[in-house]
């Protein structure tokens, strides 16, 4: 690093510092970040605010505030985020092609894109899940880099001696222009059988801003996964499902999916014909084993058909607990009640919550809305996946069916617990879907 890129990164940590700065929440409290320390006010008293992170943040450096309420903070240890209802900084691990290095400036823009610039690099994170890119660096200086807002929409990153305005919107959006599948070309749509176990050989191209990337995901999955332009993919269980793929661009903007059905025949094991076949083979032995036992020791040959009936009947529960479905039941190994977890591991709880105007929020059942579900993610996904209008609907749907109640927005959530050696701590949570009320604020 130059003289002139340690003198411009110093400015910019000075200029933050010659005098506090404050960011309101959305619960109505105030971040202060003064002298490198970040504090929170709240009825006249200022807290300093804690860390999961054994060695702490270091230095505060910048604060960046998240549409959904969320706070990123730049800090000479890392990015860490902050929840307007939890009093600890929790560090955001980087994945994929994220920007390295120590942070040097943070900006969160409408579309919730966390850009990061360091002294390494520049780029966005996604908010939720954390990957990233970086941005193309032809058109940029030498780091450290500096980001902030700039006019409509789009981002001003600044170095020693230069600047660059990005307009995420300049560029038609990421396509994925071709797959093929075992060596052959696939259209939208197409169906696809495999066999239980066997693999999927993908070769991927696509077009988009920086260079396409590749995500995948299986019947709606909430994560959206990383995927190599040749990639072998696993086979999922039995089943007929449907496999999404799609492109992304530095700015991390997402293709229409391109869907292919895949098509798993159930094992041969799981038929039918060979599973009465089997059991009537099962029954046939035992009786015969039972009876033998009936006729050594005398008795009689209807105890030994009961006997071995019950025999059979505790035979398929045990079965039914190992091969596949229930190997959670308490009597195969108890992991429907325990899980092991690592230090400083997270636990997450999925919920929906509704905003209210005072900056509180309230967890509400999915089905409070008036629909009926069988599991939480059929209402879930659905929100994720279809963004402001599918939000906008269920709280509307809810408000009609709780009057009196108020409310200015409503979120889909990770709730989120770090444990630590202090005990489980309450982080940020993800939130996986986010509309406001621009009334609301």
């Amino acid at each position: 690093m130059d003289l002139s890129c340690v003198l411009m990164l110093t400015l910019m940590v000075g200029r933050q510092e010659a005098g506090e700065v404050r960011l309101a929440e959305t619960s109505g409290r105030v971040l202060v970040l003064s002298e490198g320390r970040l504090f929170r006010e709240h009825d006249g008293t200022r807290t300093e605010l804690g860390c999961t992170a054994l060695q702490g943040p270091g230095r505060v450096l910048e604060l960046a505030a998240d549409p959904a309420g969320l706070t990123f903070v730049a800090a000479e240890r890392g990015l860490f985020v902050l929840g307007p209802l939890v009093d600890v900084l929790d560090e955001v691990e980087r994945l994929e092609d994220a920007p390295r290095g120590t942070p040097s400036s943070v900006h969160v823009d409408a579309a919730r894109r966390v850009w990061l610039a360091t002294e390494e690099g520049v780029g966005a994170l996604d908010p939720s899940f954390f990957h990233g890119r970086l941005l193309a660096t032809e058109s940029l200086g030498a780091p450290p880099y500096r980001v902030r807002a700039a006019p409509g929409g789009k981002l001003l990153v600044q170095w020693a001696g230069g600047e660059l305005v990005h307009d995420p919107a300049a560029l038609p959006g990421p396509r994925l222009t071709s797959l093929r599948v075992d060596g052959e070309p696939l259209a939208p749509g197409a169906e696809l059988e495999r066999e239980s176990g066997a693999e999927l050989a993908l070769e991927l191209a696509g077009e988009g801003a920086g260079g396409a990337t590749f995500r995948y995901r299986f019947d709606g999955h909430q994560v959206w996964r990383t995927l190599e332009a040749s990639a072998r993919l696993e086979a999922p269980a039995p089943g007929s499902h449907t496999l999404e793929l799609v492109a992304e661009d530095e700015d991390l903007d997402r293709s229409e999916p391109f869907l292919v059905r895949v098509r798993v025949p159930y094992p041969r094991r799981y038929s039918g014909s060979f599973v009465v076949s089997a059991a009537l083979a099962s029954a046939a032995l035992l009786w015969l084993l039972f009876a033998w036992g009936s006729s050594a020791g005398g008795r009689p040959v209807m105890r030994a058909l009961v006997s071995a009936g019950l025999a059979l009947v505790l035979a398929l529960q045990v079965l039914a607990g190992l091969v596949p479905h229930a190997k959670g039941w308490p009597f195969i190994g108890f992991s429907m009640y325990t899980r092991k977890y690592e230090r400083d591991s997270l636990v997450y709880a999925e919920r929906i919550v509704v905003l209210r105007p005072d900056g509180g929020e309230s967890v509400v059942q999915p089905q409070s809305a008036g629909v009926v579900v069988d599991e939480p993610w059929e209402v879930m996904r659905p929100l994720i996946d279809k963004g402001e209008v599918a939000l906008r609907a269920y709280l509307e749907a809810w408000l009609a069916r709780h009057p009196g109640q108020t409310a200015c927005g409503l979120q889909v959530q990770a709730q989120r617990s770090r444990l630590t050696s202090r005990g489980p701590v309450a982080v940020a949570p993800l939130v996986l879907a986010h509309y406001r009320e621009r009334s609301g604020g």
